[in-house]
């Protein structure tokens, strides 16, 4: 799993417990917690909740980059 110690702070930062899940490398775990963050009302803006906000592009941005890095190739 290939994940930049930056991505990783910013996630432990962020999403309880999700440290665990970056120890073993759970890239499947660590993707359905990001996407339970964003459930969770977080990283949209008002009024209609419909955009992300600077919180939530940033945490996209970090999600589409352990998602190309681990995908496998075409």
């Amino acid at each position: 799993m290939n994940i930049s110690s930056e991505d990783k702070s910013y996630l432990i930062e962020r999403i309880p417990g999700v440290k665990v899940l970056l120890d073993m490398g759970d890239v499947g775990g660590i993707l359905d917690a990001i996407d339970l963050w964003y459930l969770a009302g977080n990283g949209f803006a008002p009024p209609d909740y419909e955009d992300y906000n600077a919180e939530g592009v940033k945490m996209q941005n970090v999600r589409d980059r352990i998602y190309w890095d681990t995908a496998p190739e075409n």
